[in-house]
Parts: C-alpha cells; structure tokens; sequence
C-alpha cells in the first residue's frame, strides 16, 4: 500500500494521453536523451542504441519517436544496417567523427517519418501471440537546411509543371502512344 499524501478526484486527475501513429512526413526533429540497452535476441547477446527524439515543428511539437540501433548484433547486416542510419544522422547534425550518442543531443535536423505496421509478438509472460501496434519510424536524416532547399525545389518544380500544363489547349504527346490522352480526344 501506498498512501499519497493528499485525496484526488477524478477531476484533478489528467486523462490518459493517447499516442496515435503519426502520418507519414517531414520535420523538424532534435535529439534529447539517449541510452544503451542490452539485448538478447535468438540469436545471441547484443547492444542497442535507444535514442529519444522530439519533433520540433507543427501539429506534432512535443511528441517522441524512439529510434534503436543494433550496435553489436550476431547478425552482421543489422550492425552494418545501424552504423548507416547513425552516420546519417550525424552528417545530418554535422558531427563529423561520433564517440559519444551525447554528441547528438540538442541539434536540430530533419527525419522522415514512416509508418511501420503492427506486427505480431509473443507474451513473455503469457505465451500468447498478441497482435502488436503500428509505429513510427525515421528512415532519412537531412540538416535543416538541406531539406529547406529540397522543399523549395519541389515546390518550384510543382508550380513549373502547373504553368506548363495551364499555358494553353495544347497537348502534348504521350511519346509511348503518340496520341493525345482518350479524354482529351475531340469527337
């Protein structure tokens, strides 16, 4: 038993957050604690990197993303899978030889938020198979101002295509049919 020093009512108690799969996208992300775990797969002893990071930017400021990298792994592609996305993500942060994960923390840059599907487990306690939840994960790491530039790229290139679409009733070939598109036919 524990006692808590004062009574709470339900009011006074904040509801449970609920952290829902965030939708796929860009932005801006900042490094803020980081740990090391051992592990103990089926195929052996290991060391993983957990690396907690916030999102800095828009709907989402505040919330987490956890990222591990499997350090010292026997499976020698999930090493060398790890050691990619932690050199990517230190050129991101522009650290140019990596010693320490502290030497990440606090640098903004900018991740790639993908969507891994729920996959099933099994219960250590229990033994059951439980049906899992779906994720997120970074998979790209630009800095700042790399991904500013590819983002005013894009936008340029969209906004050209638009003009060029718009510039008048003339369609332009599908070179693979030589002719028009059947909606663009004149009947």
């Amino acid at each position: 038993m524990a006692k808590l020093g004062q009574s709470y009512t339900t009011a006074d108690i904040p509801a449970p957050m609920t952290f829902e799969v965030m939708p796929p996208g860009d932005h801006k992300m900042m490094v803020t604690h980081s740990s090391e775990k051992e592990t103990n797969g089926k195929d052996g002893m290991g060391k993983m990197i957990v690396l907690e990071i916030d999102i800095q930017d828009g709907d989402f400021a505040g919330r987490k993303v956890f990222q591990n990298f499997n350090i010292e792994n026997p499976n020698p592609k999930a090493v060398e899978i790890a050691l990619r996305e932690l050199g990517a993500l230190a050129r991101a942060v522009n650290v140019k030889e990596l010693s320490d994960t502290e030497q990440l923390h606090y640098k903004m840059f900018v991740g790639t938020l993908a969507v891994q599907p729920a996959k099933p487990y099994i219960d250590k306690k229990t033994g059951e198979e439980k049906p899992g939840f779906a994720s997120n994960r970074i998979t790209k790491y630009m800095p700042v101002s790399a991904a500013a530039t590819a983002k005013a790229t894009a936008k340029v290139a969209v906004t050209e295509n638009n003009d060029e679409a718009s510039a008048g009733d003339a369609v332009k070939e599908d070179p693979k049919k030589g002719a028009n598109p059947p909606w663009k036919s004149k009947k």
